[in-house]
């Protein structure tokens, strides 16, 4: 086992865990897992496997409804490639989207299609992510950052400089 018992108890994690390490090397996967195993505290070490042993190209958070009558729970969709000397890079491209219907999946797909041909982005719901640690997963932090970067290079932000809060506070969790 690569993860921690007390956490590759989880029938998802050692979902996850299975089909990476049959994956051959430089094959490519599709799979669908919760959501919260992208931001979850709890499944921190999978993000890092996940980083380790993979190359992420594609994150895609699927609609709630997507799997229903079967489940109404929010998954994602991750397309990932067996790359376990190289991993995810911060300099790696990875697409990320949001499906907010089952109809969009195919113009989603077309999207990606292109994103991997010619690099460029056909779909406004869609942009382009580097993911610098397994903190930053979560498509809807990718998203806030793209934002950021965007306002910032349009000049849209406050002109004093910004810095992680750890450094200017005491984070405290619990009561």
């Amino acid at each position: 086992r690569i993860l921690r018992p007390s956490q590759s108890g989880r029938d998802e994690v050692l979902f996850i865990e299975h089909t990476i390490r049959f994956l051959r090397r430089n094959g490519k996967m599709v799979i669908v897992i919760l959501q919260g195993i992208l931001f979850g505290d709890s499944y921190y070490e999978t993000r890092q496997y996940l980083l380790k042993t993979c190359k992420i190209k594609a994150i895609v958070n699927l609609p709630t409804n997507m799997f229903v009558p079967l489940t109404s729970i929010r998954t994602t969709l991750l397309l990932v490639e067996k790359m376990p000397e190289e991993g995810t890079l911060p300099k790696d491209r990875v697409f990320v989207a949001s499906c907010d219907n089952a109809a969009e999946f195919d113009k989603l797909v077309s999207s990606y299609r292109k994103f991997e041909k010619d690099g460029t982005l056909a779909e406004d719901f869609a942009f382009i992510a580097h993911i610098d640690n397994a903190k930053q997963i979560n498509p809807d932090y990718l998203k806030g950052m793209q934002d950021l970067k965007d306002k910032s290079a349009k000049g849209e932000l406050p002109s004093w400089p910004q810095v992680p809060l750890q450094n200017i506070a005491n984070i405290v969790t619990g009561v």
